[in-house]
């Protein structure tokens, strides 16, 4: 048998380079569906979120990605703001931890929840004026 390889995979989402279809895969499917409910996210998100898969898919012996992307799918739905999202594989997030600390502790931009934030401060200062608090 003559077998070789003659291209490798690249792929890139937001500049973050992938080498690994599968995780490419498994990642722009949970971007497409977490930018339809929070916003574009951005690099680093995508960056942290790729490695999560990564280490995952290594330390796990039986790593299912469909799997993966149903728990985190089921988690993105039942979380009504990006903090409240847990990326965990059937309720296990061993090796989660960076990526979830950092949703929970607002590391991440989500465009919409950002305009949004800036929206409710305008709001905020509109309000105050109406008050008579303003100059």
């Amino acid at each position: 048998m003559r077998a070789k390889i003659i291209q490798e995979f690249k792929g890139e989402i937001n500049d973050v380079k992938f080498i690994n279809e599968q995780v490419y895969r498994t990642s722009e499917y949970l971007i497409e569906n977490i930018e339809n409910k929070f916003g574009e996210v951005s690099k680093n998100f995508v960056e942290d979120l790729k490695n999560t898969i990564e280490i995952a898919a290594y330390k796990y012996d039986t790593f299912d990605f469909k799997v993966f992307e149903e728990s985190v799918i089921n988690s993105l739905n039942e979380a009504k703001i990006a903090k409240e999202l847990k990326i965990n594989y059937e309720g296990i997030d061993w090796k989660m931890e960076l990526i979830n600390k950092n949703l929970r502790e607002n590391k991440y931009i989500f465009k919409i929840e950002k305009e949004i934030e800036r929206n409710s401060w305008e709001n905020k200062i509109d309000k105050d004026k109406s008050k008579g608090l303003g100059r």
